[in-house]
């Protein structure tokens, strides 16, 4: 080749430049030793580091979450009750504007009411006056066909005709135009109760002037004849209603008011009762009440199948009933045992009834319960045999005064043996101190 470097000693082309190689001897060996080492040594160092940043760095980051979250509970309970007393005003609110609305709508449809009752009325006056009049014409005109038939001679027949429609018509106009005035009376009540739920009797007497015995009659009638529809009289408290709502509530505010009454008078009578009657003995009260624990727990006892339970349930039962009949005798020693009839027996109840309910529940959870509860029930037992025992320390300490008494008087007695306490008569001295020296005895053999 042409371009190909020519060796003129050997007499041909020389080999081709090769690139680089690096030799591959020990030094390279070392230095990819110490390079190894060297990251390792990183890795080690940046390990140490994220250690020492989570032993330093996640104590402080649950510190500080501990802390966000207590200010953050903090700020809950400040502002739970704010919130919940701005729901409870918004909630006011919208219940009043609602009753509000409510209230100018029946307020309204009451007003509407009320005029076409007033119209109604006043047309049913008018009809009522226009036949009592019409009525009294008819009345007029045969009773003058009856005085003219009677006047000309005319026949009876004819004219005891005339004179019997004369009074039909009379009689008519009298009960059409005593209608008219009953529509008046009622049109006149009806707008005394304009805008009003309800009026007493006084008060509608000093505006029309009737008595109040009149008007409770006049208003029976025109609420019975429905001249006043939808008004309702109470006769009892002499109370005009407008409507049947008006009316329905107040007879149950008056029934609330009567039933507080009587709760209030109920229990001034209890009071009394209870002040005069002579105070329980607070023993009396300890004895029922540990008695009534026993019945509950003999009847919890049927439902209990665990032999244990049953074991620490009669251990229980025999206890309290020592406590109860040592306390019935000895009632000074209730203050050391009030507390059992306080708390400890309804709280046993309770945890009974709830391994009653629970035991056959076959979950852990539920196991895990009876077993708890009959672990407490044996700690409980042996709390109350230290109670019972403190119920002796009392007559302990009775019976070693009394024993130290006893023993001291038979020593005084010389009834117990010991020279130092011998009779005073057998020592030569006077028993009556005022008897000065004791007479010698004598012994037989002429001794002293």
């Amino acid at each position: 080749m042409p371009n190909e470097p020519y060796d003129y000693s050997a007499g041909r082309p020389a080999d081709p430049i090769s690139p680089y190689i690096p030799p591959q001897g020990g030094q390279n060996r070392q230095a990819s030793a110490r390079s190894t080492g060297a990251e390792g040594e990183l890795g080690r160092a940046v390990s140490e580091l994220a250690g020492s940043i989570r032993r330093e760095v996640a104590p402080a980051l649950r510190g500080a979450g501990r802390e966000v979250g207590a200010a953050m509970r903090q700020v809950g309970k400040q502002m739970g009750p704010a919130m919940q007393q701005a729901g409870e005003s918004l909630r006011r609110a919208a219940e009043q504007a609602r009753a509000a609305q409510t209230a100018q709508a029946a307020r309204q449809q009451a007003l509407r009411s009320g005029q076409a009752e007033r119209r109604r009325m006043g047309f049913n006056r008018s009809l009522a006056q226009f036949g009592g009049g019409f009525c009294a014409f008819w009345s007029v005109l045969f009773s003058a066909v009856f005085f003219t038939l009677l006047g000309e001679g005319f026949g009876l027949g004819e004219a005891f005709l005339a004179l019997a429609l004369a009074a039909g018509a009379g009689f008519g106009a009298f009960s059409l135009l005593r209608k008219a005035g009953r529509w008046k009376r009622a049109r006149r009540y009806r707008d005394f109760l304009s805008g009003w739920a309800g009026c007493t009797l006084k008060e509608l007497s000093g505006s029309t002037g009737k008595s109040v015995e009149y008007l409770q009659k006049d208003l029976q009638t025109l609420i019975g004849g429905r001249y006043l529809r939808g008004a309702f009289l109470d006769a009892r408290d002499q109370i005009l209603f407008a409507d049947e709502a008006s009316y329905r509530e107040y007879l149950d505010e008056r029934r609330a008011r009567e039933q507080a009454a009587k709760a209030r008078r109920e229990e001034e009578a209890r009071r009394a009762a209870a002040a005069a009657a002579p105070a329980r003995p607070a023993h009396e009260e300890f004895c029922e009440e540990a008695g009534s624990f026993l019945q509950q727990l003999s009847a919890l006892r049927a439902e209990i199948a665990d032999p244990l339970v049953l074991e620490q349930a009669d251990q229980l039962a025999k206890i309290v009933g020592e406590i109860r009949d040592w306390v019935a005798g000895h009632p000074a020693s209730l203050p050391k045992v009030k507390r059992l009839t306080g708390y400890y027996l309804p709280t046993t109840l309770k945890l009974l009834r709830t391994y009653t309910s629970v035991d056959s529940n076959p979950g852990p959870t539920a196991q895990n319960i009876c077993q708890n509860i009959t672990g407490i029930l044996h700690t409980f037992n042996t709390g109350l045999l230290t109670m019972q025992d403190s119920l002796l320390e009392d007559t302990a300490l009775d019976v070693s005064a009394e024993i130290s008494v006893l023993e001291s008087m038979l020593q005084q007695e010389g009834l117990t043996g010991t020279a130092d306490f011998a009779p005073l008569a057998l020592r030569g001295e006077p028993e009556d101190p005022e008897a000065g020296e004791a007479p010698r005895l004598e012994l037989p053999g002429g001794g002293q």
